[in-house]
């Protein structure tokens, strides 16, 4: 996969430092350059990610980050490599759960409920991540389509409690479901509504609250945010363009 290429020119003399603190100056890079990706460009953002990605492929760390660009990325394609970015950014942050002592067989064995149980606290970014990339593709595949999955997803999002983009995979998913399966835009609001509180500069939480959960502020709210990168941008525009679903 082209996003896998690693760069190792940007590491300079590997030699004199650990790996460890190489993967860690490299993420300082990377969370620098994520704030500065609405100047760089997505791309650009992402190299200093995927050298430590090449170094620590299991460093949960690096795994949400990586998660986390690749839903972004997703949000800039079209329908289906968008589909496939998400699935890539789910697998990857599956792979951060997958490395946890025993999760595979639980997961085998009782299902994502039983396997996400004690989750190490250092993990739980990647269960929020997987659950918020999945929910996104499961609202690209449509509501029926994608209704097998939203057990995972639900065990995900609890995993992923205390972490702001649980919230924002909750919104979202409490908005897509079907009927039956437990839609209620009333708690999508309340859900995006915390997840915008916790991160107030990420524009596309307010973005998908106005798409799919509105309520009397949304579109105030959004049109007063600063998107900080293209995919909030796209998000933003998207957004305002569609008129309010109906309740």
């Amino acid at each position: 996969m082209r996003w896998l290429l690693p760069t190792l020119a940007l590491l300079g003399c590997p030699k004199r430092i650990s790996p460890e603190l190489q993967v860690a100056q490299l993420l300082l890079d990377a969370d620098a350059r994520w704030a500065d990706r609405g100047e760089l460009g997505l791309d650009a953002a992402g190299e200093p990610l995927l050298v430590a990605y090449g170094l620590a492929p299991q460093d949960p760390g690096v795994l949400w980050r990586v998660a986390r660009w690749r839903i972004a990325e997703g949000e800039l394609a079209d329908t289906p490599a968008a589909s496939r970015d998400l699935a890539e950014a789910r697998a990857v942050a599956a792979a951060c759960l997958e490395a946890a002592p025993g999760f595979v067989a639980r997961r085998e064995a009782n299902g994502w409920d039983a396997a996400l149980e004690g989750l190490d606290p250092a993990r739980a970014p990647c269960a929020a991540w997987a659950a918020l990339a999945w929910a996104r593709w499961a609202e690209l595949q449509g509501t029926a389509a994608a209704a097998l999955d939203l057990p995972a997803i639900d065990a995900l999002i609890a995993a992923g409690a205390g972490e702001p983009v649980a919230d924002w995979a909750a919104g979202l998913t409490l908005a897509t479901r079907p009927a039956w399966a437990g839609q209620d835009l009333a708690a999508a609001a309340a859900r995006f509504d915390a997840a915008a509180a916790a991160e107030p500069d990420d524009t596309w939480i307010l973005a998908d609250a106005l798409r799919l959960a509105p309520n009397g502020s949304s579109r105030a709210r959004l049109q007063r945010a600063t998107p900080q990168g293209p995919e909030e941008v796209h998000a933003r525009t998207a957004a305002l363009a569609e008129g309010a679903p109906p309740n």
